[in-house]
């Protein structure tokens, strides 16, 4: 399970790439009052435009990404009885920023897309995406990092119950080999006292 929501991350993570690859054109001209340039909000409306459209089916992968990411999450925290604060980290570091893909992010840049209102709303619609999207990539990239924690511990657990199991088995064999010897000299003794009896 960490591995597959470390991939589901990463695959996140990467469309997070692609979005700010678009979105940093705003931070280039300054300060939030700044006024943007045409050409880069237009460059930016284009691909909202696109990649909001209900007919793209990444659109909908990214969605079925989400939600298997945020079930995955859920699903450690309730079934994990170990390391439980790690888990609720994980669900808290994929729940936020996808939620708030969905609830701000996602109509912003619909409404960007449309190019309908004003160019001091477009630029400040923009520069809300791209704050937005920064905060998603570094929430993603701690996710990652801790599901892959997890998973190396997971690892290192399961290579060690081997030889835990081998410890135990040597500790259960050097039992029985000391109760037998006490047994075989309670006999011996046994048997000389019976000898001097005789």
């Amino acid at each position: 399970m960490p591995r597959l929501l470390a991939a589901c991350g990463g695959f996140l993570l990467g469309v997070l790439c692609m979005d700010l690859a678009f979105d940093l054109q705003v931070l280039a001209h300054g300060a939030s009052a700044a006024p943007v340039a045409e050409d880069a909000l237009a460059s930016i409306a284009a691909y909202y435009a696109r990649v909001t459209d209900d007919t793209n089916p990444g659109r909908h992968l990214i969605g079925a990404v989400m939600i298997a990411t945020l079930g995955g999450s859920l699903y450690q925290l309730l079934r994990r009885r170990s390391q439980r604060a790690l888990h609720g980290l994980a669900l808290l570091l994929s729940g936020v920023p996808i939620g708030l893909a969905m609830l701000r992010v996602l109509p912003n840049a619909a409404a960007l897309g449309t190019r309908a209102d004003s160019a001091a709303v477009q630029a400040a619609l923009a520069r809300s995406i791209c704050w937005d999207h920064i905060f998603c990539f570094a929430a993603i990239a701690a996710f990652i990092a801790l599901q892959l924690r997890v998973a190396c511990d997971h690892g290192n657990a399961l290579r060690s119950e081997p030889q835990a199991g081998e410890a135990r088995a040597k500790r259960a064999a050097a039992e029985r080999s000391s109760s037998g010897q006490a047994a075989d000299g309670r006999a011996q003794r046994g048997a000389a006292e019976r000898s001097r009896k005789d």
